[in-house]
C-alpha cells in the first residue's frame, strides 16, 4: 500500500483500500459493487481508463475472486464497466450524442446520418419544485430546482418541447448559455462534475394540449409522444428529471438491445 494510503494496480492507477463488513446484512458483493462506483463517481478511474484487475481488487478488499467476478459482472451489465478480450476491464464512456432524440428522426432511412437538434432555450428560472419533481429527484424540503424550457428544432422544424429540473445543489452556479449546447451530458460532466452514466425513458402516446400545439406547429389534438427521462450518476443518485412532448409525425422508434463488438 502507497503512503497516501492507496493501491496501485500494475498500471499505477490508484484504489482506495476498502474494508467490506461481513456483519452487514448487504452482501460483500454487493457492498464492493457500491465502493466501485463511488470510486468512478470521485473521478478515480475516469471514462475508459482500465481499472485494476480482480486479483489486484479482491488483494486490495480482503474479498475472494469470484465475489470480485460477480460485483465486475454486474457493472458491465449495468453498463457501468466494459471487457477488452485480452487487455482488461474498463470504464464506460457514455454516448448520449442521440439521447431520446434519436426517436424524432430527419430522415426515413439511417438514424445514423440524422442531424442533432437546434434548441432554443425558453425560459430558465429557479423555483421550489412541485410534489413529484420534488419525489422523483429526491428532493428535501428546502431544495430547490432549477427549471428550464427549450424547443428542438431538426432542420428548422419543431420537433421536441422540454421541461428540464436540475437539482440546484448539484449546479449551484449554472451558467443559462449552456442550456442552448447539445448535449447537455458532458457539460454536466465537465463544468459541473455532475456525470450522468444512465437514464431511464417513459414513452407515452398523448394528443398536444394547445400550448404545445402552438411550440410544435402542430394542431391541438395532434397526435405526440410523450417522454419522461430520469438521469442519474454512478451513485443511482437522480440529478436530472425531463419531462418531453414530441411530434408524433417525426417518431420513429430504434432501440439497440446489447453491446455490439464495434461499439466497445
Amino acid at each position: 500500500m502507497a503512503d497516501n494510503g492507496k493501491w496501485k494496480d500494475k498500471q499505477g492507477s490508484p484504489m482506495q483500500h476498502f474494508d467490506l463488513d461481513p456483519k452487514s446484512p448487504l452482501p460483500l458483493y454487493h457492498q464492493l459493487r457500491m465502493h466501485i462506483r463511488g470510486e468512478i463517481a470521485k473521478g478515480t478511474w475516469k471514462e475508459e481508463e482500465m481499472i485494476p484487475s480482480e486479483n489486484e481488487i479482491s488483494a486490495a478488499c480482503g474479498v475472494s475472486v469470484g465475489s470480485v467476478r460477480k460485483t465486475i459482472d454486474g457493472l458491465v451489465q449495468d453498463g457501468i464497466l466494459f471487457r477488452k478480450q485480452g487487455k482488461g476491464t474498463f470504464v464506460v464512456k457514455p454516448d448520449f450524442r442521440f439521447t431520446y432524440v434519436r426517436y424524432f428522426h430527419s430522415s426515413k432511412s439511417d438514424p445514423k446520418h440524422d442531424l442533432l437538434p437546434v434548441s432554443e432555450v425558453l425560459n430558465v428560472a429557479t423555483d421550489f419544485p412541485q410534489h413529484d419533481v420534488k419525489r422523483i429527484l429526491k428532493l428535501g424540503g428546502t431544495d430547490q430546482v432549477i427549471f428550464i424550457t427549450r424547443l428542438r428544432r431538426i432542420q428548422g422544424v419543431p420537433v421536441l418541447l422540454e421541461n428540464l429540473f436540475l437539482p440546484k445543489k448539484y449546479f449551484p452556479n449554472l451558467d443559462n448559455s449552456d442550456f442552448a449546447e447539445d448535449p447537455l451530458y458532458p457539460i454536466y460532466a465537465k463544468k459541473y462534475q455532475v456525470p450522468v452514466i444512465g437514464a431511464d425513458d417513459y414513452l407515452e402516446p398523448k394528443v398536444a394540449t394547445a400550448v404545445e400545439a402552438k411550440a410544435l406547429k402542430i394542431r391541438k389534438g395532434d397526435p405526440v409522444i410523450y417522454i419522461e427521462r430520469i438521469s442519474h450518476s454512478h451513485r443511482n443518485e437522480p440529478v436530472e428529471y425531463r419531462k418531453c412532448t414530441g411530434r408524433g409525425d417525426h417518431f420513429r422508434y430504434h432501440v439497440v438491445l446489447g453491446r455490439r463488438e464495434s461499439e466497445i
